[in-house]
């Protein structure tokens, strides 16, 4: 096994992880840790001051969509489709945009968690 440091940095590998800790803990809390953790850059104002720590990347925007039945819900609804978004995905202040998807089914019924996250890259 090898310990990632930054896991936002790649769709896949954070999707995967959330799906694993979705069943442990309610998506909002994941919600505002990786928020949090991921400090996303607006890359208008980031280009007025001189950056302190030069890094090749930084994520401008990061779009989660949940749809399905979850076991930390207390209800046995079926959320059709709850939207979380920070930053911005736009082709203009993102370079490259990543896609991810992880569908898993438990004891409740089947979930899917959609994963979009913008990255830009500094020249």
């Amino acid at each position: 096994l090898i310990r990632l440091h930054h896991p936002h940095f790649d769709s896949n590998i954070l999707i995967n992880l959330i799906g694993f800790l979705i069943s442990i803990y309610k998506f909002r809390t994941i919600w505002n840790i990786l928020i949090n953790y991921a400090r996303i850059k607006n890359p208008t104002k980031m280009f007025k001051k001189k950056a302190r720590k030069f890094r090749p990347s930084y994520v401008s925007g990061i779009d989660f969509k949940l749809a399905g039945r979850i076991e930390s819900k207390s209800l046995k609804r079926r959320a059709k489709s709850v939207l979380y978004h920070k930053g911005s995905l736009a082709r203009e202040k993102a370079n490259i945009v990543t896609y991810s998807r992880f569908t898993h089914k438990n004891k409740v019924g089947a979930y899917s968690i959609t994963l979009n996250t913008g990255h830009l890259i500094v020249d």
